[in-house]
C-alpha cells in the first residue's frame, strides 16, 4: 500500500484522480487505486442497488443468491475470506470480502467491505490484517 512493511503508523502515499480527489494507488497499476469506503458508497449510489453489482454469472454465488443484470463493469463475486483466528476459509459463495484503502486505528487491523448474499447493502468492517480478503482496483485516472 506504499508504506514500509510492518509500519502501521506511516501515512499512505496518495495520487490525485480525475475528480481532483486523492487516492491510494497501493498495489494497483498506474491510474488505478485500491477503493476507499467512499468509493464503494459512491458506486452503490450510482447503480442504485447492490444486487446490480453482484455477478449474475452462475458459480460465484449460491444458486439464487447472485445478482441481476445489468452489471456495471464491476462484478462482485462471493470469494469468501480466510479467518486467521479460526485458521479456516469461510463464506465461499455467500460473501464478497475486500480490503479498502481506508486507515484503521489499531495495530494489525485493516478496513474492509462486505457484501453478503442475504443483504443487498455493503458494510464496512474492521478486521485482522492476517485475514485474507480480495483486493480490487478501480480506475481513478482516464487512460
Amino acid at each position: 500500500m506504499g508504506v514500509p512493511e510492518g509500519d502501521d503508523t506511516a501515512p499512505l502515499q496518495t495520487s490525485t484522480g480525475d475528480d481532483g480527489q486523492p487516492f491510494v494507488q497501493g498495489i494497483c497499476p498506474t491510474g488505478w487505486a485500491v477503493p476507499s469506503l467512499d468509493d464503494y458508497t459512491e458506486l452503490v449510489s450510482f447503480v442504485g442497488d447492490v444486487a446490480l453489482l453482484k455477478t449474475a454469472t452462475d458459480g460465484y454465488w449460491l444458486p439464487g443468491m447472485g445478482g441481476t443484470l445489468p452489471n456495471y463493469e464491476f462484478e462482485v463475486r462471493a470469494g469468501g475470506r480466510y479467518n486467521s483466528a479460526l485458521n479456516r476459509y469461510e463464506d465461499l459463495m455467500t460473501r464478497y470480502c475486500a480490503w479498502t484503502s481506508d486507515f484503521a486505528s489499531g495495530i494489525n487491523i485493516a478496513t474492509g467491505v462486505n457484501i453478503t448474499y442475504y443483504c443487498d447493502s455493503s458494510f464496512a468492517v474492521q478486521a485482522n490484517e492476517a485475514d485474507r480478503r480480495s483486493v480490487r482496483c478501480i480506475r481513478k485516472v482516464a487512460p
